[in-house]
């Protein structure tokens, strides 16, 4: 078999060159696009899922409405809800830089005096005690950058930044840098922290709070912390552990995975229609030879085992080919993956 692929289908194929390089190029293609969108829609999830938790902190609970928001009233609340220990009221959004082209910020709004027990700010420099949480919230215009952001920004603490609010472009004053530590560490740095009423303005959601997270007491059981809040917001807040809102936020990316996935099939398609082209032209043409082997006494089966052999061979050598060009193709599809996800739902690490 060896030599008659060698003898009759390595020539024939260089006798076709065109047809043979157009057959590899349909399979590569096809193979590349589904290894490339493979990798982008694991990605995504995982990096959204790396979002929710490094965001969540220590939280076992959140108190949230969707889009709508949750109104502030309710916090109370919720803090003295029995079995919860802590309660962080937040809101987050993003905001534009002014003056520097395609910068936006994860803004973060905390009770800066409650936010600390859920999650770990790290400052860099010095300590980040309480007077100095006081200092920072009683400067209505603070804004905390992380180190990397400053960095990129050019900024240091003092500098100010303005950036593009719902009420207008808005000059805040850098007050502290964040080590890239927990919370810090979403969206590529780009994250910026506020007190939770300067954010509420700059952000429009006067009176509204995105998320309440919550640890609960010593020895109290999850599930039971949960009931008690269901039955005391009555249907006017969702309340779930922060896996199950990224389960749930997750589900909005199904429309955008479901479309690449679509894509792949197409690319999957080309390809198998470029080899079933080139094998049935190839048959048509090779009947002469495929006739003289079967009078030296080639069974059917050994011909149809001839070019069986020599499609996997070119489809063996194009998906090799394939792997190694979606993963160059994945690396530059994450770039505007990246941002369409950003603008619809997060951004990615």
């Amino acid at each position: 078999m060896t030599r008659l692929l060698s003898l009759i289908s390595w020539r024939h194929l260089l006798r076709h060159r065109l047809r043979t390089g157009l057959t590899f190029f349909g399979i590569v293609l096809g193979v590349a696009v589904i290894v490339a969108i493979a990798i982008v829609n694991r990605t995504v999830v995982s990096s959204f899922q790396r979002t929710i938790e490094l965001v969540a902190g220590k939280a076992v609970l959140q108190v949230s409405n969707g889009e709508s928001g949750l109104r502030e009233d309710l916090y109370p609340l919720i803090r003295d809800t029995a079995g919860v220990r802590d309660a962080a009221p937040a809101v987050e959004g993003f905001l534009p830089v002014v003056g520097v082209k395609g910068e936006r910020l994860f803004v973060y709004g905390v009770d800066f005096l409650a936010d600390f027990s859920v999650r770990e700010h790290q400052f860099a420099g010095t300590p980040f005690g309480l007077e100095a949480a006081l200092d920072f919230i009683a400067q209505p215009d603070s804004i905390a950058l992380t180190e990397s952001l400053s960095r990129r920004l050019a900024l240091a603490p003092g500098s100010t930044v303005t950036l593009a609010t719902s009420k207008g472009a808005r000059t805040y004053t850098v007050q502290a840098l964040l080590q890239e530590q927990g919370s810090a560490r979403v969206f590529g740095g780009s994250f910026a922290l506020m007190d939770l009423p300067v954010a509420q303005f700059a952000l429009g959601k006067e009176g509204k709070l995105d998320i309440v997270d919550l640890t609960i007491e010593e020895g109290e059981k999850i599930e039971r912390v949960k009931e008690r809040l269901r039955q005391r917001l009555e249907g006017s807040a969702q309340v779930e552990r922060p896996q199950e809102r990224g389960e749930q936020i997750e589900s909005l990316l199904t429309s955008f995975r479901m479309g690449l996935f679509f894509v792949s099939l197409v690319a999957l398609f080309v390809g198998f229609f470029l080899i079933y082209n080139t094998v049935s032209v190839s048959v048509v043409q090779r009947k002469r030879e495929i006739g003289t082997l079967r009078c030296l006494g080639m069974t059917r089966r050994g011909v149809l085992a001839l070019i069986m052999i020599e499609s996997m061979m070119i489809a063996a050598a194009a998906a090799v080919v394939g792997i190694g060009a979606g993963l160059l193709l994945a690396q530059a599809a994450l770039l505007s993956v990246g941002r369409s996800v950003g603008d619809l739902f997060l951004q990615m690490d």
